[in-house]
């Protein structure tokens, strides 16, 4: 899992970087004074209609409706697992792996300055949760543009979902990662809502609203404890006793 996320973002930033270059070769001044720092798809969630790229976008977002269907029902769920394990997957295709990645651990060098971190956390699921909420905002406004008023909740649903999930973790970045899909969800709904005022029932704000109150209380207070309990974990791996108050 940790290899294909690694993949998929070294992918991603390479079409991130053709697509700043293409954009900033063909926008005219007009569209250069829009002040898009992000050309392209890493802004799908907040991109202009005016953008160059904006008809494309809505394009691919009707072709992903079937991915995004099920996006949503995964986000309906009390949280979405993944295999623990320190094992790589079997079917590892290691020759199309991006630079740097190894088969097996090297040997540690005695070098102290070159040696890794004492102590490291994997979370790739964090990057991938956050872009779908990504594209479930853009499908918000196009569904909203279409009149779909249930699928604009149901996508604002979602993102609300995903927070909850990844809240769970209890890990601060994971909170951290909850509270940015629940800020662009809410910013979402207000865009929508101030965009196209009256397109959402009265019974459907009402739904939206529990849906809020569930996450609200979510970051009155973001837990430290299991960055103290890393930190422990670092001071007692690193410093021994050998039974006599003494160690190394």
């Amino acid at each position: 899992v940790a290899v294909s996320a690694a993949a998929e973002t070294v992918e991603r930033d390479m079409e991130r970087r053709a697509n700043e270059r293409r954009v900033s070769e063909t926008l005219t001044d007009e569209e250069r004074s829009l002040e898009f720092d992000q050309p392209g798809i890493s802004i799908r969630d907040s991109i202009d209609k005016r953008h160059p790229d904006y008809e494309t976008m809505v394009l691919m977002v009707r072709d992903l409706q079937p991915t995004l269907e099920r996006s949503r029902e995964l986000a309906s769920r009390p949280i979405v697992g993944m295999p623990y394990s320190t094992r790589w997957p079997s079917d590892t295709n290691w020759e199309s792996m991006p630079a740097g990645w190894i088969e097996a651990p090297l040997p540690e060098t005695d070098d102290v300055a070159e040696q890794d971190m004492l102590i490291g956390v994997m979370l790739p699921w964090l990057g991938p949760v956050r872009n779908q909420c990504r594209w479930l905002a853009l499908d918000a406004r196009v569904a909203a543009d279409d009149r779909d008023e249930a699928r604009v909740v149901a996508n604002v649903a979602a993102m609300l979902g995903y927070a909850e999930q990844i809240d769970k973790d209890q890990i601060l970045i994971s909170n951290l990662v909850s509270l940015a899909c629940t800020e662009l969800a809410r910013m979402t709904l207000g865009r929508v809502m101030h965009e196209h005022p009256g397109l959402l029932e009265r019974d459907q704000l009402v739904v939206l609203a529990h849906r809020f109150g569930r996450v609200r209380g979510l970051f009155d207070e973001i837990p430290l404890e299991w960055e103290t309990n890393m930190f422990e974990d670092v001071l007692q791996r690193a410093y021994t006793d050998d039974g006599h108050g003494d160690g190394h």
